[in-house]
């Protein structure tokens, strides 16, 4: 599932910040600032998995166990072999031995953990209910963790996630224009708020930004107004790669949100061929109806189907095309699936903005 946001114009400033992002700045050296952010790295990420660990086990019915607890318990289970101390704190690199036997009690204690002894040696196993508890465990991981793993993978290709642009070594800065939202851009008959957009685009402009561009594709109509009113390069719309020379020799398509709201309007404003092939996902499907609605969650394995079958749709409908231009600024995540279903060269608002950006280098 992912959230999320109003139409914004993002900017594309000329350096990033250089200042390192550390936790504690006196202990910087001057020789390698990288260390330290690394080390800031460690410790978000530290804290974040024992964080993770606790809530999981917790959601799988064990709770009040620390994170050295869940930890010991899953090594226990480990390929469900008796393990003594020794080889817990050597595997889990933990010194203080101590520490694992206070959690092996505290397992005991709790009946998912027993211990059996062999002459002198103790040794440490899972019990029927450990596993089970470990097993819960597992299917709540496989749920929230990996899915969203997956789910990240496409939100870091959405215009709307910075992370988008810091995979591109593109420094990114967000504005919201107050008022806009993807059903009034794309459907409403009220006339659009145009000096609103004109106005932040100016103001980031004179921030310092070289490079400006929108998060909806419909904002195509407008591209001379705002291009006019600032000095540096504007992107409206994923449509303005139909214009693009590297481009002429190619039979172009659009594969919009809303083939319904689509109007000629569009093409004109980016000075594309009117004859352009246009057509949408299906009315109602659940990547319209999310995203339209600007509501916070979607299934975006069922969105990616949505927009893989828009697009076979339209290559089926019109078999002489060999480039695919992704209108609406959410469908990047699923170019790849796209390109990979209909065997064409796809284009989008990212990757027009990564053409620009290092046209500018």
């Amino acid at each position: 599932m992912t959230n999320k946001r109003p139409v914004k114009v993002s900017a594309l400033p000329a350096q990033a910040a250089q200042a390192p992002i550390v936790s504690s700045a006196h202990l910087v050296s001057p020789r390698s600032a990288e260390m330290s952010e690394f080390e800031f790295g460690l410790i978000v990420a530290g804290n974040a998995f024992e964080r993770w660990v606790a809530h999981c086990m917790s959601a799988a019915g064990l709770k009040d166990l620390m994170p050295l607890d869940v930890l010991v318990l899953h090594h226990v289970t480990h390929r469900a072999r008796d393990k003594r101390l020794a080889d817990i704190c050597f595997i889990m690199n933990v010194e203080d031995t101590h520490l694992i036997n206070y959690s092996l009690k505290k397992l005991q204690n709790l009946a998912v953990v027993a211990s059996h002894k062999n002459g002198k040696e103790v040794t440490y196993a899972a019990t029927d209910l450990g596993r089970q508890y470990v097993e819960r465990y597992r299917a709540i991981r496989e749920s929230c963790l990996i899915n969203a793993l997956n789910a990240d993978d496409a939100l870091n290709r959405d215009i709307g996630n910075a992370q988008t642009f810091a995979r591109l070594q593109i420094p990114v800065r967000y504005r919201t224009v107050s008022g806009a939202s993807p059903q009034r851009v794309v459907r409403d008959d009220a006339p659009l708020a145009l000096q609103d957009f004109i106005a932040v685009a100016q103001e980031l402009a004179a921030q310092g930004a070289t490079l400006l561009a929108t998060s909806c594709g419909f904002l195509a109509r407008y591209q001379r107004e705002l291009q006019a009113a600032v000095p540096v390069p504007l992107l409206s719309s994923s449509l303005l790669w139909l214009a693009e020379p590297e481009l002429a020799t190619q039979r172009c398509a659009v594969l919009t949100i809303d083939a319904q709201a689509f109007d000629a309007g569009q093409l004109s404003g980016v000075g594309a061929d009117p004859a352009t092939p246009v057509a949408g996902v299906a009315s109602g499907c659940e990547f319209q109806r999310r995203i339209l609605g600007n509501e916070p969650a979607m299934d975006l394995r069922q969105a990616q189907q949505d927009v893989v079958d828009g697009a076979l749709a339209l290559t089926h409908s019109y078999p002489d095309v060999t480039t695919l231009v992704l209108e609406c600024t959410n469908m990047p995540p699923y170019a790849a699936a796209v390109a990979a279903a209909t065997g064409k060269r796809v284009e989008h608002i990212v990757s027009l903005i990564e053409q620009r950006w290092r046209s500018l280098a």
